[in-house]
């Protein structure tokens, strides 16, 4: 009785049933209250074969659960009837799978053989010879016909199976193995032929399964080394900021297809989404043909599509999901007309973890985020590890930040122009307003080098240590626009810093980098912070051209003066500058004096 309701308490946290219930069907609910007894019943099964309690009574066993069927089939129907929701399956925006009858017969063989000589060994280590009695034949006959019916239902041996992720390959294969030990401990079960070996029982499966998964992965490896179809997209010649582009307005009649295509959303219970596109966007003026909407994360459907014709792409396939996220937002970017919009969604890295620790107890969450972190995280930031990381997940389910996902965007054309989270996922809509980037040094690693104003206005690039998300240095402009700066003359509320970076920053780790620019001569000890183009371009025209005349340097007179508010700096600056150009000397060393006593005795930080 208590393993009867640990192992139904166990299935219930692990399949997530009551959570799933709201979003199925009748048959959908029924179909829940079937796992579960099929998967109760071959956990009892396996518990009774594998420590041989001969005693149970098999009518006990099945009549529990199939009245624990009935019983769950009644009441998830009719919670279902009242609070279930019924999906469109006759839509053609969602891309479907289709898998193809043809059978790989060459690894059908190869795996059959593998099965054949996990018996031959488990029973030569068994018997010290090759001896097949009656009881091992039994087994034998029983996991082979297992094996072929499992083969079929799982489509382990499709020809097209190399297309996938490593993960989604090996798929079939683990749930063929657990449907064979699940009928073979059924049957043991049922017939009540305890007097058969478990060490050649479970032996077996194991060993044939470490073999499968150990030949069919390197096949799988051999196979995507030689035939990957996937290439880097070859930058086009334009400039590195991207040059604006002449929008095209629409003023055009209204169209039923249009509203069609969209109310699709509100059919498929996404009307929030519907509400923030025409919110946003005046669809009643779209032409015809000009809207697009798809559910993919391959580029096969958007190539299907001439250039400079589509004015509103819509992709319902979170952003997490592709592998080459920069070629694939150049490729929307030539379909759209200037002026076109995109709108998609990503899992920001804050959703992602509010998901995680929101599927377990908080104690295994925080043990088990901090690995997967690493792997998520870190692993595709580093040059050797970012290639194990895409060779098995194929880059679904990467980590991305909304820093990274709009700076990808600015960096492809766009600009973001409106935000919203639904369903815990972020929306976005942005517009074509510029040609792409050219910039071949997107930061990317822990070590970056920023492109900065130095002496007579020429770009250097310094060196630091990141304490933003990728990508965030193109949206510098965005970022200045939306959020302003604060009175000490930083950016409000900059999302694009982590929060390790904000620690850095206050100890000045990020800054040690920049005594690489100080040995080659870029950067002076104290000296006016080296800016961005950008916020460069903020200051006044005298002070500009004051600031071209010097070189920057590591200690600014911002740690001297103490300034509070960005005008403030400016004057700052220009008093430190107009002091240099007249006693270069001894203005760095009172400077430097100043700096120290207000960082050591007075605790000035950076943000």
């Amino acid at each position: 009785m208590l393993s009867y309701y640990g192992f139904w308490l166990i299935i219930n946290y692990v399949d997530k049933k009551y959570q799933r219930l709201h979003k199925v069907n009748i048959w959908g609910a029924i179909s829940l209250a079937g796992t579960t007894c099929l998967y109760l019943l071959f956990l009892i099964s396996f518990m009774i074969v594998l420590f041989q309690l001969s005693n149970f009574s098999i009518k006990l066993v099945i009549s529990s659960c199939f009245t624990l069927f009935v019983c769950e089939s009644i009441l998830f129907s009719l919670y279902s009837y009242k609070y279930g929701i019924n999906y469109d399956k006759n839509r053609v925006f969602q891309e479907k799978v289709h898998y193809s009858s043809r059978i790989a017969w060459k690894r059908l063989l190869v795996d059959a053989i593998l099965l054949f000589l996990s018996f031959i060994i488990i029973n030569k280590i068994q018997e010290g010879r090759i001896s097949f009695s009656n009881d091992y034949l039994l087994i034998f006959y029983v996991v082979t016909g297992l094996w072929f019916l499992t083969a079929i239902v799982t489509y382990k041996f499709e020809k097209n199976g190399y297309n996938k992720t490593i993960w989604n390959y090996s798929s079939p294969f683990i749930k063929s193995w657990i449907l064979i030990l699940f009928g073979l401990t059924l049957s043991i079960f049922l017939l009540k032929s305890y007097q058969l070996s478990r060490f050649e029982i479970f032996g077996t499966l194991f060993l044939f399964g470490t073999l499968e998964f150990i030949v069919f992965t390197l096949i799988f490896i051999l196979y995507r080394n030689n035939h990957d179809k996937i290439e880097p997209y070859s930058k086009p010649n334009n400039p590195v900021l991207g040059e604006s582009l002449e929008l095209t307005e629409r003023h055009l009649q209204g169209n039923n297809e249009i509203y069609s295509t969209l109310n699709y959303l509100i059919q498929v219970n996404k009307k929030d989404l519907y509400n923030f596109i025409v919110k946003v966007i005046e669809i009643e003026n779209l032409q015809a043909g000009s809207v697009v909407m798809l559910d993919t994360c391959t580029s096969f459907n958007i190539l299907q599509h001439k250039s400079n014709s589509i004015f509103l792409f819509l992709n319902l396939h979170k952003l997490n999901d592709f592998r080459w996220l920069n070629q694939y937002l150049i490729q929307v970017h030539k379909l759209t007309i200037n002026g076109g919009y995109i709108v998609g969604n990503l899992e920001t890295i804050e959703q992602y973890k509010k998901r995680f620790f929101s599927k377990m107890p908080l104690y295994l969450a925080q043990l088990l985020y901090i690995p997967n972190f690493i792997f998520y995280r870190a692993f595709p930031k580093l040059p050797t590890l970012k290639k194990i990381y895409f060779f098995l997940t194929n880059g679904k389910n990467r980590a991305i930040s909304k820093a990274e996902a709009f700076g990808r965007l600015h960096f492809c054309g766009f600009t973001v122009v409106a935000e919203q989270e639904i369903n815990n996922h972020l929306w976005f809509i942005a517009r074509k307003v510029k040609t792409i980037s050219t910039d071949q040094h997107p930061s990317y690693s822990l070590l970056i080098r920023l492109a900065r104003v130095g002496l007579n206005g020429n770009i250097i690039y310094v060196y630091k240590i990141r304490t933003m998300y990728p990508y965030s240095e193109y949206l510098q402009e965005y970022i200045y626009n939306h959020n302003l700066l604060d009175d000490k003359g930083k950016i409000k509320d900059d999302f694009r810093i982590t929060e390790w970076g904000k620690i850095f920053r206050k100890l000045w780790l990020d800054e040690m980098p920049q005594l690489i620019n100080w040995l080659r001569g870029e950067l002076n000890i104290v000296g006016v912070r080296a800016l961005s183009q950008h916020y460069f371009s903020l200051y006044p025209e005298d002070v500009q051209k004051l600031r071209s005349k010097f070189k920057p340097g590591l200690i600014p007179p911002y740690y001297a003066d103490m300034p509070k508010t960005f005008e403030e700096i400016v004057e700052s600056e220009r008093k430190y500058l107009l002091l240099k150009g007249k006693k270069p000397f001894l203005t760095d060393v009172i400077y430097f004096y100043k700096a120290l006593y207000n960082i050591i005795f007075k605790h000035a930080r950076s943000k």
